[in-house]
């Protein structure tokens, strides 16, 4: 627990609200009770666990409205529709999009996407269409280095946003630890899939739950050099920007008594 405490610290001191969306409306009046209601837990999915956003959809009813979301995953229902899963902070409740229906997606940094075009240049997931969509049997850039080290991603990303901002430097902290961890497991590692992981990491503002459930996996997973390796990234992160932040020196002492225990 002392590793989950440490993180909770984290994010209780955190002076910005890392979830904020830059131009999105901070309530929205008209919502659908659940936009699809459907049962994913038995359909194959894409995770895209993680990732902050910002929806625009238009509902069965033609109604239109703004969502601060964090992103789950990608999955078809039964109907063969490709639906989209994430946390909504309007309603504060777990909401399924069809993804035919989003209108826009748009970033933390205010750029705005076609939904295609979105999960195209962030996950690197080819959709056909709107509404029948396939995902490459290749898997691509930056996914197999994902799958390894995805939970490390999540936390090291959350410390690079301590301060309310994420730096290249930063960024390129983590990247060494994705080489280091790669090579060590022998995983090949191209500049294509460093590039991918570097879009996704900038992009990466995990919410509390995500946070929450990767550093339980790290507890429970991470022991010997690969613990090592990891406490060592995440200091790297912190001195990376070469400014401490108050927040930042209290996760790194914390986070590096927690996992040593």
């Amino acid at each position: 627990m002392g590793i989950q405490n440490s993180i909770r610290a984290f994010i209780i001191n955190n002076p910005k609200d890392s979830l904020k969306i830059i131009g999105v409306a901070p309530h929205v009046n008209t919502f659908d009770d659940d936009p699809e209601p459907v049962d994913l837990s038995d359909i194959e999915h894409l995770d895209i666990k993680g990732v902050a956003c910002g929806l625009e959809y238009l509902d069965s009813k033609q109604n239109k409205s703004t969502r601060r979301v964090t992103l789950s995953r990608l999955a078809f229902s039964k109907a063969g529709n490709l639906m989209l899963r994430c946390w909504c902070y309007e309603r504060e409740a777990w909401r399924t999009f069809r993804f035919d229906r989003i209108q826009s997606i748009f970033d933390l940094d205010g750029v705005i996407y076609k939904p295609v075009e979105y999960f195209e240049d962030l996950h690197g997931v080819r959709l056909k269409n709107w509404a029948v969509s396939t995902v490459s049997s290749v898997s691509p850039p930056g996914q197999a280095q994902k799958n390894h080290i995805g939970t490390a991603l999540m936390v090291l990303s959350a410390l690079s946003f301590a301060d309310g901002f994420t730096h290249d430097a930063e960024v390129d902290a983590i990247l060494d630890y994705v080489k280091l961890s790669c090579k060590k497991a022998k995983i090949e590692t191209t500049q294509s899939d460093i590039n991918a992981i570097r879009q996704y990491v900038a992009r990466l503002h995990p919410n509390k739950l995500a946070v929450l459930d990767a550093i339980e996996i790290i507890a429970e997973d991470y022991e010997g050099q690969n613990l090592e390796d990891f406490v060592r990234a995440a200091k790297n992160v912190i001195m990376a920007d070469g400014i401490i932040h108050p927040n930042e020196i209290l996760i790194l002492e914390q986070i590096n008594a927690s996992l040593r225990h």
